[in-house]
C-alpha cells in the first residue's frame, strides 16, 4: 500500500511543470511569422509598431530558434507591454523570459528586455 502511494506521489510531482528560460525576439501576436507570411500584415518588428493599439491588443510572445513563436499568457503580455513602454529606442527588441510552457503558451514569471 505504501509503495503504491509513494509511486503515485512521485508521478504527480514529476508532472509538475518546471520553469524554463527562453531568449528570442519579442513580438506582438498579430505580427508573428504565420500572419506576416499569410499577408495579414507587414510589420517592421520595432517598438513603435508593437505599441500601436492594434498590435498591443493582440498580446505578445517570443520568437525563438528557427522562428518558433510562443505566445505569452495575459499576465506575461501585460509585463511585455509595460517593458516596451519603458523603452526609448525604436528597434527590434530581444527578451529573456522564464516561465512554464503549456502547448505553445508561456506562463511568464519574469521578462527581461535585452
Amino acid at each position: 500500500m505504501r509503495i503504491a502511494l509513494l509511486w503515485t506521489v512521485a508521478a504527480c510531482l514529476s508532472a509538475v511543470a518546471q520553469a524554463e528560460t527562453w531568449t528570442g525576439k519579442l513580438m506582438d501576436v498579430l505580427c508573428r511569422p504565420e500572419n506576416v507570411e499569410a499577408g495579414a500584415k507587414k510589420c517592421p518588428h520595432v517598438r513603435s509598431c508593437m505599441l500601436s493599439p492594434r498590435c498591443s491588443e493582440s498580446g505578445y510572445g517570443l520568437i525563438v530558434g528557427e522562428g518558433r513563436f510562443y505566445k505569452f499568457d495575459p499576465a506575461g503580455s501585460a509585463k511585455a507591454l509595460a517593458a516596451l513602454k519603458a523603452l526609448t529606442s525604436d528597434k527590434e527588441v530581444n527578451a529573456k523570459v522564464s516561465g512554464t510552457l503549456t502547448r505553445d503558451v508561456i506562463k511568464v514569471e519574469t521578462l527581461e528586455l535585452q
